[in-house]
């Protein structure tokens, strides 16, 4: 996948999207911008 990259979200597990809704929310809107 071009520009791809790994992001660590703190205080986060295997539910990221429980876990820190806006902290992954804020990198899905970043990817998606370009």
């Amino acid at each position: 996948m071009p520009d791809c990259r790994i992001a660590v979200v703190q205080d986060a597990g295997h539910m990221l999207q429980h876990d820190q809704p806006e902290a992954l929310a804020a990198l899905i809107e970043e990817f998606l911008a370009g």
